[in-house]
């Protein structure tokens, strides 16, 4: 008897804290809180045997151990569903055994037999049930975490993979595509530049003499200009007053055979200075694009451009007025043609502001603000070829 005793002082014990680990790691709580019925139980149990508890107390509870061991049970064996499947039918057997033993206790209570009662407090099966079920729940429980974690990792991984592997093809597409916009923008700037200027030389070859000395300048001009493209490219150092101080040659030169006076207008202490190399070459296809439309639209006999740094505006600040006193034209009629919706493109591209105001008769008069490099541009996507027509205010 004594033995049977610490017995079931140990299973209950042991059965107590597995249930409470168990309930930490594995939300079975149906069949855990029947286990912890039982595991009370048996600690009550076993404290009156030992004369722990005072007589008054253990009547009661001798009473109520029988109802204890049968809601118990029930409480376990149905709770089996939610228990690891390795536990599972363990489980089921000991929990059976359990209510069978507390069923007995209440018929025999009920009939008048006590006897009955000690007799299935003695039973085995609440201490297997604390003793074996109990832990056994706790290791199977312990087992599937560990499982589930293993496999949470594993899952983890395989996504990470995947979330890798797309990063490394967005890359490649973005690539694709900085490589392609750099092809268009390399050949739409080799067509502006040095390819209208080949094709004007070969026009002027073929029907008239050019001085060896014109013809040089001409050619030492297109390299300079091929110069400032391949910079561009590259990002490589690129001077904003050798861009202008080369434009303004070029623009001398080509106005001079167009019967255009030039006055080109620029502060003696000019020294700003712009770091992005394509923001320099964008904004001198603006002054090229320009000469352009007066030497083949604006029938013109002069031209000026006038390019400040307004004190009042934010530093690196750029404006340049560009007049002719040519023809005019309406800009609310005006159709056709691309010369004005290309200048008008690239100012947009560089985050800058076009005002034209123009009559009939009266010349062409364009205001562009340009903002700091710091502020708003869209080199990487501007394309002359598909912007819009009206850009800024007009």
């Amino acid at each position: 008897l004594g033995l049977i005793r610490a017995l079931g002082l140990a299973a209950a014990v042991v059965g107590l804290v597995s249930a409470l680990f168990t309930l930490a790691v594995r939300q079975a709580w149906a069949a855990l809180a029947g286990g912890l019925i039982v595991c009370a139980c048996l600690l009550m149990t076993t404290a009156g045997s030992t004369g722990t508890l005072p007589d008054e107390v253990l009547a009661v509870a001798a009473r109520l151990a029988g109802s204890a061991l049968f809601v118990g049970g029930f409480l376990a064996l149905w709770g089996t569903g939610s228990m690891p499947a390795s536990a599972s039918g363990p489980w089921q057997g000991l929990s059976a055994m359990t209510l069978l033993a507390g069923l007995v206790s209440i018929i025999g209570w009920r009939v008048g037999v006590p006897d009955l009662l000690a007799a299935s407090l003695g039973d085995l099966a609440p201490v297997f049930l604390c003793g074996v079920g109990l832990p056994l729940a706790a290791v199977a429980a312990t087992r599937q975490l560990v499982v589930e974690r293993a496999e949470a990792r594993s899952l983890a991984a395989r996504q990470s993979a995947t979330v890798a592997d797309q990063a490394i093809r967005l890359q490649q597409q973005a690539e694709l595509q900085a490589v392609a916009e750099e092809r268009k923008r390399f050949a739409r700037d080799i067509h502006d530049g040095i390819g209208g200027q080949l094709v004007s030389l070969l026009w002027r070859a073929r029907y008239e003499p050019i001085p060896q000395a014109e013809m040089v300048a001409e050619l030492e001009q297109g390299i300079a200009d091929l110069r400032l493209v391949v910079d561009a490219l590259d990002e490589g150092p690129v001077s904003l007053q050798v861009a202008l101080s080369n434009f303004a040659h070029r623009a001398r030169q080509q106005l001079d055979a167009a019967g255009v006076a030039f006055t080109w207008d620029i502060p003696l202490d000019f020294d700003l200075e712009w770091s992005d190399p394509r923001r320099i070459l964008s904004f001198y296809r603006v002054l090229q694009e320009s000469v352009s439309n007066v030497v083949r639209h604006a029938r013109a006999t002069s031209m000026s451009i006038r390019v400040t740094c307004p004190e009042s505006r934010e530093g690196g600040h750029l404006r340049v007025e560009i007049a002719d006193n040519g023809i005019g034209f309406d800009p609310d009629r005006q159709v056709g043609g691309r010369g004005l919706a290309n200048l008008r493109s690239r100012t947009s591209a560089l985050g800058g502001t076009l005002h034209l105001q123009s009559a009939q008769g009266k010349g062409t008069t364009i205001l562009i603000d340009l903002p700091s490099e710091a502020g708003p541009s869209r080199l990487e996507s501007a394309d002359p070829e598909n912007s819009p027509t009206s850009v800024g205010s007009t």
